[in-house]
């Protein structure tokens, strides 16, 4: 049974049981028959023509609700309902270390797959070899042959790759030449020098650092 079939009548089967409530609570509150309500007046000397009128919109809601249970249930039944696929089996794909797959390769069968398929139950011996490779190709799509062919996509993957790399660098370039400014100046060799003396000056690392690869005595990079 199809999910459809489960799910689309219960919110119309709620709304008939709610009418039905509806109209039982009415009918147990004002226990009058249609006779006793126009025979029978209230205080003020009319008849209490709206309970009548309570009672026969539930009676008119229940009715209807009903019909719609009715017809939500035979359209559900149908033909119109469109069919669920099966997801509980994997889908179709060619494997060199699981040739045999759960489904078949063609799912919806032509007029002559189908007498194929119920030639294919009697000896092999009477089927040609056109048919079995069109038995073949219904179960499959492809052979260990055609799986095992090297194809030109790797072609296609370094064109692809080389295309991105050029862009890249065309972006590189533009914000280089547009939106970084000038190189800072603590990058020329003259500040470098000057940093590297201001480190010598101040020590730093005396003991397996930057200062003790430095002879102070002859002021020169220890050999």
């Amino acid at each position: 049974m199809l999910d459809s079939e489960i799910r689309d009548p219960l919110p119309t089967l709620t709304l008939t049981l709610a009418a039905t409530l509806v109209s039982t609570s009415i009918q147990h509150k004002f226990p009058l028959t249609r006779g006793q309500i126009c025979c029978q007046p209230d205080e003020g000397g009319q008849a209490p023509f709206a309970v009548e009128r309570g009672r026969m919109l539930a009676s008119r809601a229940l009715s209807l609700v009903t019909k719609r249970a009715l017809s939500t249930s035979v359209c559900v039944r149908g033909q119109g309902v469109a069919k669920i696929d099966n997801f509980s089996l994997s889908a179709y794909i060619d494997r060199k270390d699981e040739p045999l797959t759960a489904i078949d390769f063609v799912d919806q069968l032509s007029g002559a797959q189908k007498s194929l398929k119920e030639k294919e139950k009697s000896s092999w011996v009477s089927l040609s070899g056109d048919e079995k490779m069109q038995l073949y190709r219904i179960r499959f799509d492809q052979s260990f042959a055609e799986m095992n062919k090297s194809s030109n996509e790797w072609k296609t993957v370094l064109g692809g790759t080389l295309l991105v790399f050029g862009f890249t660098g065309l972006i590189v370039f533009w914000q280089r030449m547009f939106v970084y400014g000038d190189v800072p100046h603590t990058f020329s060799d003259e500040w470098k020098a000057k940093q590297t003396k201001r480190m010598l000056d101040m020590n730093v690392n005396p003991i397996e650092g930057f200062a003790s690869m430095w002879d102070y005595e002859s002021n020169t990079w220890k050999k």
